[in-house]
């Protein structure tokens, strides 16, 4: 038993706890280059004052976000999963962070939004709708060169087939399924 996800002629699915591992994963992925974008933007124009247009110092936006978004970043991925709540822990605690509307704006704010869409969904049935997969893949472009290889995340969204065990393969990549629903205006059903 598992999660599948269906767009018109392609399909793609995995079992729950790869599903909640993938999420996890893609969470992680998106931290890094959260970090990375400003370690980056630093460099670039961590020299300007306020005056100036890209100013990124304290007391801007571009900072209140970026400080914002790091402060929740230890909290959230180093939940304790030896708690009574099931694997849904650190996937629960992100969706419980954007209901704090300023969190959801600062994901929104470095093209991040996506995370929230792909998180916010339930693992049995629902749908993804063309701007959410629109979003998701804005998020797995921007985030691609985080997601670790090792974890089995990478081949899931990008490679043309991946097997997940004997008996069963996956004919399209996650990305292709939310490629193809933005670009034929068709919903994601999770079944």
């Amino acid at each position: 038993m598992g999660v599948d996800f269906v767009c018109g002629e392609l399909s793609t699915g995995c079992s729950y706890t790869s599903w909640y591992n993938f999420r996890c994963s893609i969470i992680q992925s998106t931290y890094e280059y959260i970090e990375d974008q400003y370690a980056k933007d630093k460099e670039l124009y961590g020299h300007l004052t306020e005056n100036d247009e890209h100013w990124i110092g304290e007391g801007s936006l571009y900072y209140s976000y970026v400080s914002d978004l790091l402060k929740y970043k230890e909290t959230l991925l180093n939940a304790n999963l030896k708690s009574n709540y099931l694997m849904s822990d650190k996937v629960a605690k992100f969706n419980q962070l954007c209901r704090n509307y300023y969190y959801l704006n600062a994901l929104n704010h470095f093209g991040l939004g996506g995370l929230f869409a792909l998180c916010n969904q339930s693992d049995t049935e629902g749908y993804y709708t063309p701007g959410n997969s629109l979003d998701i893949c804005m998020l797995l472009d921007r985030i691609k060169p985080f997601i670790k290889e090792t974890t089995g995340t990478y081949d899931f969204v990008f490679t043309e087939e991946k097997s997940l065990d004997e008996t069963r393969i996956i004919a399209n990549p996650m990305y292709d399924v939310f490629e193809h629903s933005y670009k034929t205006l068709t919903n994601v059903k999770i079944c």
